[in-house]
């Protein structure tokens, strides 16, 4: 087959995915062609529709559904998988303080409904003894077993990250909005995390004059009903 002809086809069977996936759900979900191969990338929460267009469309289409590739349940992002980019011992490693900054979150308890996602406020306090000059950010609450360091879910999908000021005079304070969600990424088949609590640790990238650093931030607990 030419390649005119191959990519003609894979267009075919990309817009019959969408319209499939349209009729079944009244929503369209991304489906992209790279390398030759038609992916379909779900939320958390979609397995029974994955199993839908696995019936339809057999081996021509790849399915992943929240961090997890579908049937297998093999993962395909960060967190524990050895494949994935070892987000926990990253965060392990990150400092949980750093001189003349408190972190604390608003508010410190959220509670998440089982294929959603939350999130808050990080507020950074400037309890040094001089300015703070310089930027921080953050958008990623990922959820951790509470004494565990592994991370096992987080947030699916695209994300929106935001940098503010930091608190610029000893006193001072400066909030970011985060968000998480409850797609797993432990290994096994499930492809949410069950139900019960969570720590949230975020990790902050931070500019303090021209000095960039990173900060775990912890002190949040999310419910996932």
């Amino acid at each position: 087959m030419q390649a005119d002809e191959s990519s003609q086809m894979l267009r075919e069977v990309r817009s019959a995915v969408r319209d499939f996936i349209t009729r079944a759900t009244g929503r369209r979900y991304r489906v992209v062609v790279s390398n030759g191969v038609i992916t379909v990338r779900l939320p958390q929460d979609r397995a029974p529709l994955a199993a839908e267009i696995a019936r339809e469309f057999g081996g021509a289409v790849h399915i992943t559904v929240g961090f997890k590739r579908f049937p297998s349940g093999n993962s395909s992002a960060s967190g524990n998988s050895s494949g994935g980019s070892h987000l926990s011992g990253l965060l392990h490693d990150m400092p949980r303080e750093l001189p003349g900054i408190h972190v604390s979150f608003d508010p410190p308890e959220i509670t998440i409904p089982s294929g959603g996602g939350g999130g808050g406020n990080v507020i950074i306090r400037n309890t040094g003894p001089g300015e703070l000059t310089g930027l921080f950010g953050g958008s990623a609450g990922w959820l951790r077993r509470p004494g565990s360091t592994l991370v096992v879910g987080g947030h699916w999908g695209p994300r929106a990250g935001t940098s503010k000021v930091l608190p610029r005079r000893p006193g001072d304070t400066a909030s970011n909005w985060w968000s998480t969600g409850t797609a797993s990424c432990e290994p096994g088949p499930d492809y949410q995390v069950p139900a019960g609590r969570y720590e949230v640790v975020v990790p902050l990238h931070l500019d303090i004059s021209g000095e960039r650093q990173t900060l775990a931030a912890q002190g949040c607990i999310a419910v996932v009903l």
